[in-house]
């Protein structure tokens, strides 16, 4: 893929958020430039390449730019990822530090414990 990083397919967890035999199916991916239409056709790209011979729909396409956040926090005002019992941690969109979003800010949520025990 050029630019989707990550695909979630959210009625697993809830199927009311589809109609019957449908899925609703999240991607993210990054954007690596300032030509956001060139970034959405990319991204667009990669889902005919995961999805050759299905019938789907895109719905919505969501950007975000700058210090404007996707979800829970913006990039850095977070709470963290320690907490007060011993050798437990919190990774995740809340508690990444500085940069990233969903499927990233948990990675780096996952890079900042793995630092934290000398891991990796």
């Amino acid at each position: 893929m050029q630019r989707i990083n990550g695909i979630n397919e959210v009625t697993n967890a809830d199927p009311s958020l589809a109609p019957p035999g449908k899925h609703l199916v999240m991607s993210h991916q990054a954007v690596v430039s300032d030509d956001l239409a060139h970034e959405i056709a990319l991204g667009l790209g990669d889902l005919k390449k995961l999805f050759p011979d299905k019938k789907y729909e895109v719905l919505l396409i969501q950007s975000y730019s700058g210090g404007w956040p996707v979800n829970r926090v913006s990039s850095g005002s977070d709470i963290g990822y320690r907490t007060p019992v011993r050798n437990l941690y919190i990774v995740g969109d809340g508690a990444k530090g500085k940069g990233g979003i969903e499927v990233e800010g948990v990675a780096l949520g996952v890079g900042n414990v793995m630092k934290e025990m000398g891991v990796g």
